[in-house]
Parts: structure tokens; sequence; C-alpha cells
């Protein structure tokens, strides 16, 4: 897959930290997860965000995050949390110009969404919703997030 690179390379880059990464989600996690997107969204959940989730039950790096199967307690804190999907999209659309997206991730200026309108994945400018751009895939989208998070990475 295309993110696979920029994963490997903000995996390696964490070890080198002592920075934790979350467990793989749970089956039961998933399905659940995939239930509840088709019930309350309206959406079928994306293979390419499952097999990341499978891998890890969402990211919060560096002001950089992929949304877990639900809120999860992020690993090694005791007080900060990775947002659900579910949850987060429903929170997102409180707004309604904000219902023609599937939201995956953010950061504190972009938001990585599936545009329901376009049919097609996007990086949105965070505050106005703006385009930035397009990606093909959910896994283009990923390397997106992953590759702003590697380049904004502090150590």
């Amino acid at each position: 897959m295309k993110s696979d690179p920029f994963l490997e390379k903000l995996v390696a880059k964490c070890v080198q930290r002592d920075d934790e990464f979350q467990p793989p989600a749970t089956q039961a996690d998933i399905a659940k997860m995939v239930s509840e997107a088709k019930a309350k969204l309206g959406y079928s959940v994306n293979n390419d965000y499952l097999q990341f989730l499978r891998r890890f039950d969402g990211l919060d790096h560096n002001g950089y995050s992929v949304y877990a199967t639900k809120i999860t307690l992020l690993t090694g804190y005791s007080d900060c949390y990775v947002t659900g999907f579910v949850e987060r999209n429903l929170q997102y659309w409180q707004v309604d110009s904000n219902q023609q997206f599937i939201a995956f991730g953010e950061s504190g200026d972009e938001r990585f969404v599936f545009d329901k309108n376009a049919g097609k994945f996007a990086e949105l400018d965070q505050p106005s919703a703006s385009l930035i751009r397009f990606h093909d895939s959910f896994d283009s989208l990923l390397a997106r997030l992953l590759e702003l998070a590697i380049g904004n990475f502090k150590i």
C-alpha cells in the first residue's frame, strides 16, 4: 500500500522516542463500528481504513490523528483519548454543511474525508472546509496524513 512506507517511517521515529502506538482493533470493535457507521452515517466503511484499524486502532501523533473504532484511551496515558470514527462524524454533522463528508482524521489545519457529493477522498482546510486536494483512494489520503505527520515530527 502507498501508505506503508510512511507508516513504517513514523513508527521508526516514534520508537526512537519510546512513544507507543495503539494496539490493533479487535474484530468485535471493527464489526460494531462498521454496523454503527452503516446505521448512523449511512456509510459502508472503506476496506483500506479497516486494514489500518487492524494494525492500529487509531493514531494520535504530533497533532495528526486517524480516528479509532470508538473513543479509546490513548496508549500510555490515563487522560488522553483517540476520537472514535462514528462519534466524530456525528459531532461534525451537527453543522449541516459537514454532512456531505465522512471524516477519517484531522490535524489543526486539515481534515481528511470522503466527500460524498464528489465521490472522492479529499483533504480539506480544517477551519473553512475548503478543498485542498482530492485523493484517488483512502490509502492515498492516509499516506498524505502520515507524510504531514512525519514532516512535522518534533523530537
